[in-house]
């Protein structure tokens, strides 16, 4: 993810799941969603935002629901999703490609 976003792009659940190699994963595994919601939680911390932002539904092209409700319980408001992705997509990308 941390390569996804220093180039400001998106990666899709499907190709993160195919690119970890410690481990299977499936695309949309609850083991998945558990990974990314600790890296997620972790990097907020250390202000440098929601790092999953760049993980991308393929049918959408927004995160799935997991990310959304982790943001809600990270104390963040969120009444429009895109709007909120966005804002916080550009906020990763800015810490990663400094």
């Amino acid at each position: 993810m941390q390569e996804t976003a220093t180039a400001e792009a998106l990666i899709t659940y499907g190709e993160l799941a195919r690119r970890i190699k410690a481990l299977p994963y499936a695309p949309n595994s609850r083991a998945l969603t558990d990974l990314l919601c600790k890296i997620s939680q972790a990097e907020n911390v250390a202000e440098r935002g929601m790092l999953s932002v760049v993980v991308v539904r393929k049918d959408r092209g927004l995160p799935g629901e997991g990310f959304f409700d982790l943001a809600r319980k990270l104390g963040f408001s969120i009444e429009d999703q895109r709007d909120f992705w966005e804002r916080e997509r550009a906020k990763v990308y800015e810490v990663w490609t400094e």
